[in-house]
């Protein structure tokens, strides 16, 4: 099928959505009240008015499509019988929370992925934002341009004939706006205003209006310079990217798919976002091995310890697992300390370092740093060597096999590595347990390479693991 084959149906689901959103566009919080409930933390709030929307975006588009496979911000994705290829994105309220205060900016999406011409892993083919309080709706099609008109989903009125085709906006501004969001989690927050004082300089202000699908409609408009945002998922922007990228604004999605595992930039605009924290460079790496740690009967509790990449919202308990470890070690006084406001700094660590978390019952009880030679965080590694640093256990944890979880993924990873010989690590000299544990694991000691913590007395000594084979 052709894109412009979806574009009837895209905009008659996302009308429908709307229509349920509808009832809400009439009043403000001082004449009605919406029960909400929330999924992540205080903010992100989900009401009746999200489920019943995406319901009826559903329905439309199951009576249209049956073997279209349906994803969506409140239901799991459908699974059918002799799938078509075909797969629907939606959030049936984007801007919850400016929904329930009364706000106008919010609506609902739909767009939809599938094969395309000189697109061999596929395309989004047509995409549709509907924002009933605005009376406005956004569309557009793959190869057939970014549109706008008028939209009252209430009495079915829509004015074909006054469509606007959308250009994205004027090159020539030196005013430029940027556009933004921020998560709910603090620590998400804490990386997307350091990002967002990197990105500054070259814009006259910001904007942040909370629905990132019309932050991307407005961009394609032209009525605001550029969005960028880190950490949305794919029904966020899956309508607005397209409707953005069809007018001739430069687009850069997630490179992580949805964006559900591995956290990345939406970008639409000229604008140029920090560096995403890094992750294993190779995607089939050992982590991707569905292998969990088992701890056994002898540690503090059973259960299974998983280690993954670190995300921007594990670095507030990153940095308390740290500083927590290195003081109770003894090696500083408080927090304070120089050397401990350096690896305190868990984004900065994240951008130019791979970092590892280990996590049990959904905590992050563990975290470890890996560098190689000639990089930033790297003390010791030599040209064959890839070396770990600031393994740190929550003391609240002890003995809960986090220490070993994280050194036997270290191993299985550099043997995965064809130019890594060896492992080698800094500990320090009183560090009794963690001896014992290198020494079980076939660490040796290397005396005549010990170091000490720059600027610092603090001796910490040197063990290295021989890669016999890859």
């Amino acid at each position: 099928m052709k894109p412009e084959d979806f574009l009837e149906l895209t905009l008659k689901a996302a009308r429908a959505g709307a229509a349920v959103l509808a009832a809400r566009a009439s009043f403000s919080p001082a004449t009605g009240h919406i029960a909400t409930d929330s999924k992540s933390a205080a903010g992100d709030w989900v009401t009746e008015f999200d489920r019943n929307a995406e319901r009826a975006v559903r329905d439309v588009l199951r009576a249209a499509r049956p073997q279209d496979e349906i994803s969506g911000e409140e239901y799991e994705t459908t699974t059918v019988e002799n799938p078509s290829g075909y797969r629907w994105s939606i959030d049936p309220l984007d801007g919850t929370v400016n929904f329930v205060r009364g706000i106008p900016f919010f609506g609902c999406s739909v767009a939809v992925f599938g094969p395309a011409d000189n697109a061999p892993d596929g395309a989004w083919l047509a995409g549709a934002v509907v924002a009933p309080a605005l009376n406005v709706e956004y569309f557009a099609t793959r190869g057939g341009g970014a549109w706008m008109r008028s939209s009252d989903v209430q009495s079915g009125e829509y004015d074909d004939a006054a469509a606007v085709r959308l250009h994205g906006p004027d090159a020539s501004s030196d005013a430029r706006i940027l556009a933004t969001g921020l998560g709910y989690d603090a620590a998400r927050r804490a990386y997307q205003v350091a990002a967002l004082a990197e990105m500054l300089p070259d814009f006259a202000n910001i904007r942040r209006l909370g629905s990132a699908a019309l932050d991307l409609c407005l961009v394609a408009e032209g009525k605001l310079d550029a969005y960028a945002e880190f950490g949305t998922q794919e029904f966020d922007w899956a309508a607005g990217a397209l409707i953005a990228e069809e007018s001739g604004t430069p687009v850069r999605r997630p490179s992580s798919g949805d964006g559900t595992r591995w956290p990345d930039w939406m970008v639409a605009g000229e604008v140029n976002v920090p560096r995403s924290p890094r992750r294993t460079p190779d995607p089939q790496s050992i982590l991707d091995d569905p292998i969990k740690h088992r701890t056994g009967a002898g540690k503090s509790s059973g259960g299974v310890v998983i280690v993954r990449d670190a995300l921007p919202d594990d670095y507030l308990e990153i940095r308390r697992i740290t500083h927590a470890a290195y003081v109770t070690g003894g090696y500083f006084g408080s927090a304070e300390e120089p050397y401990m406001q350096r690896v305190g700094n868990v984004a900065d660590r994240h951008e130019d370092a791979l970092m590892w978390v280990a996590e049990r019952d959904g905590q992050v009880v563990g975290s470890v740093t890996l560098a190689r030679a000639g990089e930033k965080w790297a003390d010791i590694a030599r040209e064959d060597e890839l070396e770990f640093r600031l393994l740190a256990v929550d003391p609240n944890v002890q003995r809960s096999g986090a220490g070993s979880a994280l050194v036997e993924r270290i191993l299985a990873y550099a043997k995965t590595l064809p130019d890594v010989n060896r492992v080698s690590l800094t500990t320090g000299s009183d560090w009794l347990p963690a001896h014992a544990l290198y020494n079980q694991l076939g660490f040796q000691r290397v005396p005549d390479r010990d170091w000490y913590v720059p600027g610092t007395d603090i001796k910490l000594v040197v063990y290295a693991y021989e890669i016999s084979e890859h």
